[in-house]
């Protein structure tokens, strides 16, 4: 049995970005603990094929090919997670993104809605996507979460 005072929360530094905090650079090293993670593990025979990233997300380049399959041919992780505590992140919110500036995308080339930067709208109609792209106006696709489909998330 602990005091209330005693017990902190601890989360990976990715899940501090979305309560408002940044895990310090000099405490990235030092996590208050590792646990198991949540997340799967590919399987320990994962090859990359010579096609693969070649498709409809990947704009056929031999650059981005070879990007998609260094990144797949990656060595697993562990399979812990480093987690951190409150102490240890500072307060944090996206920098503002100017008329000018290019769109800040994750490594999938779109932008999650709870860390979406100052300056920046989502706009939610119907084939915005194709009318942006007309109009040459700059745009990326907005995260909006995961739903479960029979044990897919999707």
């Amino acid at each position: 049995v602990f005091r209330r005072t005693d017990v902190t929360t601890i989360m990976p530094a990715k899940k501090w970005l979305y309560k408002g905090r940044k895990v310090k650079k000099e405490e990235l090293g030092k996590p208050i603990k590792r646990i198991k993670a949540r997340k799967k593990v590919a399987p320990a025979g994962f090859k990359a094929l010579k096609s693969y990233g070649v498709g409809k997300g990947n704009d056929g380049t031999e650059e981005r090919r070879l990007k998609e399959v260094e990144i797949a041919s990656r060595p697993l992780e562990d399979g812990m997670e480093d987690v951190y505590a409150v102490w240890q992140t500072n307060a944090w919110s996206p920098p503002p993104v100017g008329p000018n500036d290019k769109i800040p995308v994750n490594e999938f080339r779109n932008i999650e809605l709870e860390l979406m930067n100052p300056g920046l709208v989502h706009v939610d109609e119907l084939n915005i996507a194709a009318v942006a792209k007309q109009l040459g106006v700059p745009y990326a696709p907005c995260l909006l979460g995961f739903e479960g489909h029979g044990g897919n998330r999707t």
